[in-house]
């Protein structure tokens, strides 16, 4: 038997135990909301693929940590001025909060195992004390599974040319999708800052169906996260240790907020997309469509339709 734990302090101080077995793993997940255990057999998983990632969940407490300390800083700094317990307390926060984020960046592999219908079993967080037992646990599970597919990032495409590419970029640009189109399935990679991640999509799990419509735009809110972010770092700076930045940074607050006034029409600009349903109803793939990319696109849906199984068509 071997026993791999993970620890995601930033989850609820989620703790994940699984034990391996010869035909088996149990799983068992406690955090501070909930409690589980489950298992699933070796020769159910269709599929392990690995994610190289940050952390979303340290990024967005620490970016609230940050922004409810420089708050009570610039509201309040006159009353904590008066007590040196209160002022170290709040600069001691406010620097954790910094570093927390900045450290939320670090990237970490983690192994995923997904049943033949693509349902989510279980995942493990990689480190350089548990990757050769997680080696082993990759061994034993393709040895009792029949048709077990693997992903990785590090080189998520075969050598065999597709039949369409397509490239996407999210709001802002700084997320990259690349997804290439085969016989009878696609691949995607997504590049962002906060890591990278593979997926595949097998045609066989598609209705055919086709989902049209039109979805709001979300660069106003990045950029509200941006400016409320670089208002936090500043007043923690000004009212938290009296550090005056020069005006270059003033004018940085200045374009954002301008920035920030004009992009909030974009967050009631409707944008077209269009997808696949699966065979239970479920939007399984889409994509933003505009004039650049429409006729690919089209053409693309029209492929994935012309290799879908008969069966699967109502």
């Amino acid at each position: 038997m071997i026993k791999l734990t993970s620890f995601y302090p930033f989850e609820n101080f989620l703790r994940v135990t699984q034990e391996f077995y010869d035909d088996k793993a149990i799983v068992k997940t406690k955090s501070l909301r909930f409690e589980r255990g489950y298992e699933f057999n070796y020769k159910d998983v269709g599929e392990i693929s690995d994610a190289f990632l940050g952390s979303n969940r340290q990024s967005d407490f620490s970016f609230w940590l940050l922004a409810y300390t420089s708050f009570a800083l610039t509201v309040f700094h006159k009353e904590i001025y008066n007590y040196l317990f209160l002022l170290r307390t709040a600069q001691a926060l406010y620097i954790c909060a910094l570093f927390i984020f900045a450290t939320s960046f670090i990237r970490s592999w983690h192994i995923e195992f997904s049943d033949k219908d693509d349902n989510y079993l279980t995942r493990i967080k990689q480190t350089r004390f548990n990757r050769h037992q997680i080696a082993q646990v990759m061994e034993i599970v393709k040895n009792k599974s029949k048709d077990i597919q693997e992903i990785t990032v590090t080189n998520p495409f075969p050598k065999e040319q597709p039949r369409f590419e397509h490239i996407a970029y999210d709001d802002l640009g700084t997320t990259k999708t690349i997804e290439r189109f085969y016989e009878n399935e696609l691949l995607g990679l997504v590049k962002s800052i906060s890591g990278e991640h593979a997926y595949r999509i097998n045609y066989k799990q598609l209705s055919g169906k086709v989902y049209r419509g039109k979805m709001g735009n979300d660069a106003w809110t990045s950029l509200l996260t941006i400016f409320t972010f670089a208002i936090s770092v500043i007043g923690g700076f000004v009212f938290g240790f009296r550090i005056y930045p020069s005006l270059f940074f003033a004018y940085i607050i200045v374009a954002l907020a301008v920035i920030l006034a004009i992009s909030s029409i974009l967050y009631f600009v409707k944008q077209e997309a269009i997808g696949l349903y699966d065979t239970k109803g479920n939007v399984e793939y889409w994509t933003w469509v505009n004039k650049l990319n429409k006729e690919n696109v089209e053409e693309i849906i029209k492929f994935i339709q012309s290799r879908i199984p008969a069966e699967n068509k109502d």
